[in-house]
């Protein structure tokens, strides 16, 4: 709130004074709704771009499964076939030997070349080899025995066509007959009795470490086993391959096998086997030879894992092909898009608190003038009638909602202060009218009591007329003379009657001003009344205050006017008063001189009976003259009274408009013009 000083017709603003409002020490509404925008935009952002992420994450995701899938079913199809060819390879084999031993078998050499054209022609076998029961295969192993380069000292059939040394050569099997783990691989697949892939090892081989897999056929008759036909196969083109393939730039792709042993690597040969981060349910699929899709932890990095199942021709064994992806590869462009929707975020938000803080300038605190908790304090000290704050003002502002309560303020302050100063000065009026009023009350009853009396001497005198009547006859000439001072003395009572009459006509009219008085202080609480609610209502029709006050002031000024009526009329009373008093007093001498000139002409005119008779007729209506200003000053002291009475009502309600005009604080007038 503010006490200024308004110029002119429209009140422009000239100065403030020193007293100013403290703006509160919470955020300004810009700093409020730019924060509350900016929070609500910037969720918006997160939650967008969040969805947005999650969306390309999970899209991408399920792009880079779908690529990595069919990577997968590619890379493991062409190594199943590149498995089962081998498998078929030695079921080939198995044919042949079984047809040429079921021919005689006669001549072995012919089976050894055929082994040797499938070597030829499969330079990826690492040997073609089989061996035979004990005479199971022609029944001429004696004559055998280290007969040639594929036979041992048994003299069984065994050739091996084999690259342990870099270059096809033939040479007989090794080790098919210990019983140790060396011996496994011919003694499994009789026991087995079907097609078996032996778990890659490692085997020394020309000074070379090689790991090798086995792809066995055994070969039985009638149930009875005869032997076994195999093809060793090695992985160097298959890691060179593996090592070519590189998902999403940083993956790779590993070959597995049933146990978990790592057989290819596509991160390069001699790394640690990928199975070694498997948890339990991928080791679990790879048992199983089942296809999984999961997430799992390399290396501390969280990379997306395929396992798609490869099975190996007739034999109940499946490999598996393990594609790994790390997930920031897959996700780069994710990362990117939402680097970029970050940086528009930014941008947007930047962009709109700019926009939004120019908009609450030109919008709101411009129109208002001000923190809107600055009017709200101003408008809350308004209602409780506080109006000795200050408003802030920027300068030259004058349309502004602040710039308008402040003329509001100056406004009230001006209707406030009139109103106080005309209801003191009617309470003093008031006040002297009612202390006249009682002194005008005080002096009428003296009056009517020295009515009283003349109207008692009256009596007496008409008593002493009656006991003198006999004597009237001598005192004719007093007689007369008492006549003339009686019609003086009528003269003059008449007078007091008039007199007491326009007391009364006054009297009348002061109770008229009276009436008018009051009807004026009513107004006025109703017109304060309607101050305090406009002031409540403070906003733009703060302007209606002006006709308010105008009103005030025309009450005023009849309050004014019936004040000075009402001086003017208790003057006159005065001097009415006083000259019925002086009246009153001159009949009381003049009667007197009648009784006295009465009684001297009593003893004369006792015998004049009838001029006597008149007397005592004249005084009898003396009596009655006296006896009707004595109701006549009675009447009007209750006049008084009731003057009096009205006017300490006056009063009493001028002393409560002040007490209703107190509530309102207001600074003092060197205050309003510093």
């Amino acid at each position: 709130m503010s006490n200024i000083v308004t110029s002119g017709k429209d009140g422009v603003l000239s100065r403030l004074s020193a007293r100013k409002f403290v703006r509160p020490s919470s955020w300004s509404l810009r700093t409020r709704l730019l924060a509350v925008t900016v929070l609500t935009v910037l969720m918006g952002f997160v939650i967008s771009i969040s969805l947005l992420t999650w969306q390309s994450t999970e899209a991408q995701k399920a792009s880079a499964l779908m690529y990595t899938e069919q990577l997968a079913d590619t890379t493991a199809a062409s190594i199943e076939a590149q498995l089962n060819a081998a498998s078929s390879t030695a079921h080939q084999l198995a044919e042949f030997l079984a047809a040429d031993r079921a021919q005689g078998g006669e001549n072995r050499q012919l089976a050894v070349d055929f082994m040797r054209r499938i070597a030829e022609a499969n330079p990826d076998y690492l040997a073609v080899w089989t061996i035979w029961e004990p005479n199971a295969f022609d029944g001429r192993d004696s004559e055998f025995v280290r007969r040639t380069a594929a036979d041992d000292g048994t003299g069984r059939f065994v050739p091996t066509w084999g690259r342990y040394t870099g270059k096809l050569s033939l040479e007989p099997a090794a080790n098919y007959d210990l019983d140790t783990a060396d011996g496994d691989y011919y003694r499994l697949p009789q026991r087995a009795g079907h097609d078996i892939v032996m778990e890659p090892s490692v085997y020394s081989t020309g000074g070379t470490d090689i790991l090798l897999s086995f792809i066995e056929v055994p070969m039985f008759e009638k149930g009875k086993f005869l032997g076994v036909t195999g093809v060793d196969i090695y992985f160097p083109k298959l890691q060179a391959e593996l090592e070519r393939m590189r998902p999403f730039g940083t993956g790779f792709i590993s070959l597995v096998s049933q146990a978990g042993k790592g057989i290819a690597d596509g991160r390069g040969a001699g790394k640690t086997s990928v199975s070694e981060s498997f948890d339990f349910e991928q080791r679990a699929a790879v048992r199983a030879g089942r296809k999984l899709v999961t997430e799992a932890t390399l290396d501390g990095e969280k990379v997306l894992r395929m396992l798609i199942p490869v099975p190996i021709g007739k034999t109940n064994t499946s490999w598996s092909l393990v594609v790994t992806v790390p997930e920031r590869a897959v996700l780069a462009g994710v990362a990117k898009q939402r680097a970029w929707a970050a940086a528009m975020g930014v941008f947007s938000i930047l962009a709109v608190s700019m926009l939004l803080a120019l908009n609450i300038d030109r919008s709101v605190l411009r129109p208002m003038g001000g923190e809107p908790g600055v009017a709200q304090t101003i408008a809350s000290r308004v209602s409780a009638g506080d109006l000795t704050g200050k408003v802030s003002l920027v300068q030259g502002d004058t349309s502004s909602v602040m710039a308008a309560m402040a003329r509001m303020q100056q406004s009230l302050h001006r209707i406030v202060l009139t109103v106080r100063n005309n209801a003191e000065s009617i309470a003093v009026s008031s006040t002297q009218i009612a202390e006249s009023n009682e002194d005008l009350s005080g002096r009428t009853s003296q009056q009517a009591a020295s009515v009283e009396e003349a109207s008692a001497s009256m009596e007496e005198f008409a008593a002493t007329i009656q006991e003198n009547s006999s004597n009237a006859f001598e005192a004719s000439s007093l007689a007369s003379d008492a006549a003339v001072a009686a019609a003086k003395g009528g003269d003059a009572v008449e007078q007091v009657v008039t007199t007491m009459g326009r007391i009364h006509e006054s009297s009348k009219e002061i109770a008229d001003i009276v009436g008018l008085i009051e009807s004026i202080a009513f107004q006025t609480n109703i017109l304060a009344l309607n101050a305090a609610v406009e002031a409540a209502r403070a906003g733009e029709n703060g302007r209606g205050f002006a006709v308010v006050a105008a009103e005030v002031r025309n009450l005023a000024a009849r309050s004014a006017s019936a004040s000075k009526e009402i001086r003017d009329l208790v003057a006159t009373n005065q001097d009415l008063v006083t000259r019925g008093a002086g009246l009153a007093d001159e009949a009381g001498t003049m009667m007197n001189d009648i009784v006295e000139r009465i009684q001297r002409a009593a003893a004369i005119v006792s015998e004049i009976s009838a001029a006597s008779a008149e007397q005592e007729k004249a005084v009898t209506q003396l009596d009655v003259v006296v006896r009707g200003i004595d109701d006549n000053t009675q009447r009007n002291a209750a006049l008084v009274e009731q003057s009096a009475a009205a006017t300490q009502g006056l009063r009493h309600q001028a002393q409560e408009l002040v007490k209703l005009v107190s509530m309102f604080k207001i600074p003092a007038q060197a205050d309003l013009i510093a």
